[in-house]
Order: structure tokens, then sequence, then C-alpha cells
């Protein structure tokens, strides 16, 4: 635990971590602190999954997910990690279907994923996440970003999502494979 990026206030951990970072030989432009985003959060009793975005001094957005923990009344960052927003490249076979661009992480027993909804104007509110096995969780869609967090791993592979609309219906179904872009498959 870093004293620098204690708080009991998650967004003051958050700040002060983003601080810190560009303090240690960060290679980039200066991130201007005034610009934070808090998309959206997820709370648990002792941890908490963040998705913020904030820009640099020429402009540049960039997209963070930090992962907090709760010690002694004291939130601290466990992990965080960042990079530019950037443009991507489509894959065409996505071009019609409602998915997400998933990012997942594995610390010890912990697990999250993040990701925006390409929504595609299907309404998409919520969204499963679950693997071959009994590992689910679920989550709203905020923002255009689903965040998940759970204390267990998911223990049989390939990750499975559902998307569903307003009318919980279920929109798409995609599979995450290992480095590549996900098999989505439009259900409506």
């Amino acid at each position: 635990m870093d004293p620098h990026v204690e708080s009991s206030n998650p967004q003051e951990v958050i700040r002060n971590g983003l601080q810190l970072l560009v303090s240690r030989q960060w290679p980039f432009p200066p991130l201007d602190l005034t610009t934070i985003k808090f998309l959206k959060s997820r709370y648990d009793p002792i941890y908490q999954v963040h998705y913020v975005t904030v820009q640099d001094t020429t402009g540049q957005r960039w997209c963070f997910t930090f992962f907090l923990v709760k010690e002694a009344d004291q939130w601290y960052v466990k992990t965080h990690g960042g990079s530019p927003e950037s443009g991507f490249n489509e894959p065409l076979e996505l071009h019609d279907h409602p998915w997400i661009r998933l990012e997942t992480l594995l610390i010890l027993n912990d697990f999250y994923a993040f990701g925006e909804v390409f929504d595609k104007g299907n309404h998409i509110v919520r969204v499963r996440l679950r693997d071959a096995g009994s590992f689910v969780l679920e989550d709203t869609v905020k923002d255009g970003i689903v965040l998940f967090c759970s204390n267990q791993l998911p223990t049989i592979p390939p990750l499975q999502l559902e998307l569903y609309n307003t009318s919980g219906i279920i929109v798409s179904r995609q599979t995450e494979t290992l480095g590549s872009f996900p098999s989505v498959t439009k259900e409506v």
C-alpha cells in the first residue's frame, strides 16, 4: 500500500493514484486532472472497480480502470490499467450486431471485467457474463459501459456474454476467446 494514495474517499484515491502515476516517469504528456470523469463504478463492502477517463494536456483522452480495496476504513489502489482512447477498426462481421469490447483482469482470486457496449440501436440495458460452468455475473449498462467484479474466478472457458434489451430479451450472445475479436450471434 502506498500512503500517498490511501483515503476514505475512493475518488480521492483515484485522483492521487493518477497524480502519482504521472510523477513517476510518465513518458506521455501530463494528465489534466481537472478533466477526470468517473463513468461507472461497482461497489462491494471491501472492494470497488472504477472506470474513469482523463485528458492529457494535448487533449488526448485516456481510459483507466482502478481496482480499490478497503482495509481499516481506508481505500487503496490494488491495481490499475490505462491507455489512450483511440479509434479501432471494428471487424465487418460485427457491424450489424450489438457487442462489448471486453477487457478482463485476474489477480489472485479476484476477477474483474469491463467493457464498452456497442449498442447499435438495440437499447442494451443489462449484460450477463458467464463461463461454461456455473460462474455468472450480471451488470446494468451505464454510460455505455459495463463492469463486473467477483472474488471468484471463471473456471471453464470461454466467457459468454448475453446482452439484454429493455424488454428483458436477449438481443445477442458473445463468446470471448483470448487474443481475438469476439464471436457474436444476433438473437433478435
